[in-house]
Formats: structure tokens, sequence, C-alpha cells
């Protein structure tokens, strides 16, 4: 029965929001959005269930200006 259970001994939202900085760092990149499968589409939700995130990767134009003083 327990392979079966849709529900984790532990708050895997809770978990991720606690290691975001670690792992955007260990990932090098600029940052995490951590969301839950009830604001997605509905493809997302059909594949996204506990222990089992769905991930999506985006890129953002990002512009650096520096000033010399």
């Amino acid at each position: 029965m327990k392979a079966l259970d849709l529900t984790l001994d532990f708050d895997e939202c809770a978990v991720l929001e606690e290691k975001v900085k670690y792992l955007a760092s260990t990932l090098e990149i600029e940052g995490i959005d951590i969301k839950f499968s009830d604001a997605a589409e509905d493809k997302i939700k059909e594949d996204c269930c506990p222990g089992k995130p769905f991930i999506v990767y985006r890129t953002e134009v990002c512009l650096l200006i520096l000033y010399w003083y």
C-alpha cells in the first residue's frame, strides 16, 4: 500500500524552499521558482506527483551595467 501512496512523510515544498539558495548556487543559476502543481497547466498536473517534481527551465534576458567612478 505504501508504494501506491501519493503522500510523503515530509513536506517536499518546505525542503525545496529551505534549500533554494544552495540549489541555485550549486546549479550556477540565478534563481529557482517553486510553485504548487495546482497553479500549473493540465499537462504538468498529470506528470507531477509527490516525490516526482516537474521541472521547467527558462531563460530570461539579463543586462549587467557597470559604472566606473
